[in-house]
């Protein structure tokens, strides 16, 4: 099944699963921006890759693609014209390819939450599932009744020997 991330509903979780070299970044970078045009707070969408390598890979191409949307909505506000040479933030001034088109009537508003989200981009919760179970224990560390500040261990060997 083919994904067109630029009109597939947003509503609820995704997955989006696929071998090496198939576009799963470039999907994830398209339903994040619409999630941020939808006036959802940076803070609020939850991005998880399984390898630090991938994740700052992802996180760099958010912050391009939120930088250029932004820039290109910086333009449309002042003269309503588009950057021609970028195919990918193209279709997010158009209601037939994206619902959640960047319009004249609601340029202003999409402006201020992309300037929001540009400003809180460090805060945007990027991570692989380890450092985002690792920031969720530490979080909640009272209800899931461990120690704050605990470090996950990655080399069990010494535990498994003494099981054995």
């Amino acid at each position: 099944m083919e994904l067109d991330s630029y009109k597939c509903p947003l509503i609820g979780n995704h997955l989006v699963e696929a071998g090496a070299g198939t576009g799963k970044t470039y999907n994830i970078q398209i339903l994040f921006m619409r999630m941020l045009l939808q006036g959802v707070p940076i803070t609020e969408i939850l991005v998880v890759t399984f390898t630090e390598l991938a994740t700052a890979e992802l996180r760099d191409r958010l912050r391009r693609i939120l930088s250029e949307t932004l820039n290109a909505c910086i333009q449309f506000t002042i003269d309503g014209s588009l950057p021609e040479d970028n195919a990918q933030i193209l279709p997010f001034f158009d209601s037939t390819a994206c619902p959640e088109a960047i319009m004249e009537n609601n340029a202003e508003e999409v402006l201020k939450n992309l300037k929001t989200a540009q400003q809180s981009f460090d805060d945007a919760p990027v991570s692989t599932i380890h450092g985002f179970c690792s920031r969720m224990l530490n979080e909640n560390a009272f209800e899931s009744g461990l120690r704050y500040g605990m470090k996950p261990r990655t080399d069990v060997s010494d535990l498994v020997f003494k099981a054995l």
